[in-house]
């Protein structure tokens, strides 16, 4: 038997590599919605060990809002309950997206392939792995690193990277 993952791809435009600085007064704006962007994809992956919240997710993800599988993330705070991403939300994280280059962006919740994982019954049979995608020259890679949460519930970097196989089969 396989072990499979959900893999849930984070996004929202951006132009620069993850960025983990603890001081954010020097950043630009791009790299500070990048280091919200990680915060709120960390908040999403802690909560997907909750079922109810997972259902939320797929069940929103079902809906296509724009012909894809995917959700708003605010879409997802205003209903539910689960305190990491509704403090995460509540936090004002979502303001980092407005006005970069002065456009808007909406951080979103996507599940590659979701609709063969569906027709195959392996959404939801095993934990979730986290990719941050973040357009711009994300648009360019052929693979991504990814988080899945450790026994401490906290992001762990996998030591392998995520491609388009591993999305399509897990």
């Amino acid at each position: 038997m396989t072990a499979a993952a959900l893999t849930i791809f984070i996004g929202c435009q951006k132009e620069d590599e993850l960025l983990n600085y603890k001081d954010e007064s020097n950043l630009s704006d791009t790299e500070y919605a990048y280091n919200k962007l990680s915060v709120i994809g960390f908040n999403v992956l802690k909560d997907s060990k909750n079922s109810k919240f997972r259902n939320q997710v797929y069940s929103k993800v079902n809906e296509k809002f724009d012909d894809d599988f995917e959700v708003l993330v605010k879409d997802l705070e205003i209903s539910h309950q689960n305190p990491n991403l509704k403090s995460a939300i509540n936090s004002d994280l979502l303001e980092a997206f407005k006005g970069i280059d002065n456009n808007n962006y909406y951080p979103q919740v996507f599940i590659p392939f979701y609709d063969e994982l569906k027709e195959n019954n392996i959404i939801g049979t095993s934990d979730p792995v986290l990719v941050i995608f973040a357009g711009g020259e994300d648009d360019k890679k052929d693979e991504f690193e990814g988080y899945i949460l450790n026994e401490n519930n906290e992001p762990e970097k996998l030591d392998f990277l995520i491609t388009e196989d591993f999305a399509r089969e897990n």
